[in-house]
């Protein structure tokens, strides 16, 4: 059974997954090459900072590096916690493929296959969309800046970069490539995350399931108890034990995702609405319907996309862990003894309150926090058109 496969095959080509089987010479090597993708993006994240500072003058010069910038500054911190929590992910990826979160019959690896196939549909589409974003921005920008001798992507560098062909056309491409593998990292990332909630939502479903199997059970042979029966009544409760220690496994899972991508995604969740608002400030000052007006729409669409697949996955979790205690309720629980129904109802305890992706203790993700954010870039757009 494979997580996110393909997610963290895409991260190995990118240079910050290194395989788990890759011990000796081999290890040196890739740590040599994440080393090297580690240096490119910092350095460009760096010189467009210097760039932001120095040399913007206008709030066009302003739009025309923050959104690019914002992008940047979340992959290279995305490239940071891959590396630093390397452990943190494989204990994640690790206990959907073992113990209690393992389907165990053929009615739990129906509902394991749907999300698993939601996640490959929404992998699939997203990686779709920032290909042609990436290739029609990059065809863009080519053809734009390169027969005027500019970089690509404003920035500062300590040396003159129109001195030689040669020294432009490295610096342009070390542009392009940077790019080009920091918006692989970025959409991985959001991609993982997104699994990784559904995945939660899958083994909130097989709680679900197995409690209303055992409990059914109960009751239909608690009208005719003989020394089989009595066996089979103790197997069961055994279950329900099982069953309430997969629930608090399931709660503390995702608490340890929440501590692994909140600060990330909390990061994103603001940089998005900056892109997004400076992005359509600079529509508006291009040619309708020109390359680079094209690219811009698609870059707003990427983060967007980026944006409502973090939010989305949240309230899901959220409305699963809300129907938990509904579907306590609704089983036979009536049927078992007084240990068990102990059992349950500290579970059923547990599901008042409800259970959200918080982004700095202060924002509840989800749909309303994803039209929230859209409103906040609609605002800050204004008072760009104000100030220009």
């Amino acid at each position: 059974m494979d997580v996110l496969q393909e997610n963290f095959s895409v991260l190995f080509y990118l240079g910050v997954w290194k395989p788990l089987d890759c011990t000796g010479i081999k290890s040196f090597l890739y740590n040599l090459y994440t080393l090297f993708i580690t240096s490119i993006s910092y350095t460009f994240l760096l010189s467009q900072i210097l760039d932001l500072i120095i040399s913007t003058k206008t709030v066009s010069d302003f739009t025309n590096n923050i959104f690019i910038v914002s992008a940047i500054l979340t992959g290279c911190l995305k490239i940071f916690r891959f590396i630093r929590s390397r452990n943190t992910f494989i204990n994640i990826i690790n206990n959907f493929k073992r113990g209690l979160f393992k389907p165990a019959n053929n009615d739990e690896i129906i509902i394991w296959n749907k999300y698993a196939r939601i996640t490959r549909l929404v992998t699939i589409g997203a990686t779709t969309s920032l290909i042609i974003g990436l290739i029609v921005m990059s065809y863009a920008l080519c053809s734009f800046n390169i027969p005027q001798r500019q970089l690509l992507y404003r920035a500062w560098l300590p040396y003159n970069y129109s001195s030689l062909p040669i020294i432009y056309w490295l610096s342009s491409m070390e542009q392009l490539a940077t790019v080009h593998i920091l918006a692989g990292i970025n959409f991985s990332f959001d991609l993982i995350f997104f699994g990784t909630m559904l995945n939660i939502c899958a083994q909130i479903n097989i709680l679900k399931l197995r409690y209303k199997v055992a409990l059914s059970h109960i009751y239909s042979i608690n009208d005719s108890i003989n020394n089989n029966d009595l066996g089979e009544l103790r197997d069961v409760s055994k279950l329900i034990r099982e069953y309430t220690d997969s629930h608090d496994s399931i709660i503390k899972l995702f608490n340890s995702a929440h501590h692994l991508f909140s600060t990330i995604v909390t990061i994103q969740y603001c940089t998005s609405s900056v892109a997004i608002c400076t992005s359509a400030f600079n529509v508006t000052k291009m040619k309708f319907f020109s390359f680079q007006f094209f690219s811009t729409a698609l870059y707003i669409n990427n983060v967007m996309i980026e944006l409502f697949i973090l939010c989305v996955s949240c309230n899901e979790v959220t409305l699963e862990f809300a129907d938990l205690g509904n579907t306590f309720y609704d089983c036979q629980w009536y049927a078992i003894n007084n240990a068990n129904k102990k059992s349950v109802a500290i579970m059923m305890t547990n599901t008042i309150k409800p259970i959200y992706f918080t982004c700095g203790y202060v924002i509840h993700l989800s749909l309303d926090s994803f039209t929230s954010v859209l409103k906040l870039s609609y605002s800050i757009y204004n008072v760009l058109q104000s100030a220009d």
